[in-house]
């Protein structure tokens, strides 16, 4: 059961879309395309643990996989049959063999990512372990919605907001490690419940300020790639903190718990460090 409620979110498939579809999105839009865009994944959140309790009670874990399964597929369908998509074309460019990582700069924010996703990731197992020592598995479900629907409320509210990309890196992932710290309390549910909506409020506008950077600092022709490797770099961090925060949950919910806030605080640390750089060039260059 808790392998099935524990799967971690990233960045969208679709982000690479946003800043070439001249004809659909006014690139003064594009921040709120990229914001919308991490919202309504959140959707999935909401509805997929909860989808999965309902189809693993009527048919087991069996029937959750499938149900999983057959979901993804259809919307693999749905998506590569877009006209968005199947009209968009890469940009000619030289090629280099190391592809956008030939950008310092991308580069290190690709670690920062990578903290953001060891958060993201490790916090699902913690909230699962605190379900199981709640003594009700069926909590994790519900849990992990609330925290969707808080990083989906937060995703709309973002969608009003003027671009800031680098600059507010910072500012947002440190916004996501502090609204992991009131977890460590380990409430009773229906108060956890509250606590991870509000602590996934940050995370939709940390992402979009990550696409916005990647928009500016990948070189033109490599833009695809460059988010591909965010959704790699998210999905190795998830991995990691999946990991680690299972070694401790076990022993400590409130030691799993502590995984999400120190991973989002280095994750904020090393934004800190693009942030500045991105300010270094723009004087640089006038």
């Amino acid at each position: 059961m808790a392998k099935l409620t524990c799967r971690g979110r990233g960045p969208p498939s679709s982000a690479w879309t946003w800043p070439g579809l001249d004809l659909w999105v006014r690139p003064i839009a594009v921040p709120a395309a990229y914001a919308l865009d991490v919202a309504v994944q959140e959707v999935i959140f909401v509805v997929g643990p909860l989808s999965t309790l309902l189809a693993v009670a009527l048919g087991g874990p069996v029937a959750g996989l499938v149900v999983a399964a057959l979901l993804q597929l259809a919307g693999t369908i749905v998506f590569v049959r877009a006209p968005a998509v199947r009209a968009w074309r890469g940009v000619p460019a030289v090629r280099h063999w190391a592809g956008p990582l030939r950008v310092p700069r991308l580069t290190v924010l690709l670690a920062g990512v990578a903290g953001t996703g060891m958060a993201v990731g490790g916090i699902a197992v913690a909230i699962t372990g605190y379900a199981e020592a709640a003594g009700n598995r069926h909590l994790a479900g519900w849990l992990l919605a609330a925290q969707a629907t808080g990083a989906l409320v937060g995703g709309l509210f973002y969608t009003r907001a003027r671009p800031g990309g680098a600059r507010r890196l910072p500012l947002l992932t440190a916004g996501l490690a502090v609204g992991f710290v009131p977890l460590l309390l380990t409430p009773p549910p229906a108060l956890m419940a509250v606590l991870l909506a509000i602590s996934g409020l940050a995370l939709p506008p940390a992402l979009t300020a990550i696409f916005l950077t990647v928009d500016q600092l990948a070189v033109p022709g490599t833009v695809a790639e460059a988010f591909a490797w965010v959704a790699t770099a998210f999905t190795v961090g998830s991995a990691a903190g999946s990991a680690l925060t299972g070694l401790v949950v076990t022993n400590s919910v409130r030691y799993g718990l502590a995984l999400a806030p120190a991973a989002a605080l280095l994750s904020t640390a090393i934004m800190v460090a693009v942030a500045r750089d991105r300010t270094e060039a723009s004087v640089a260059g006038g």
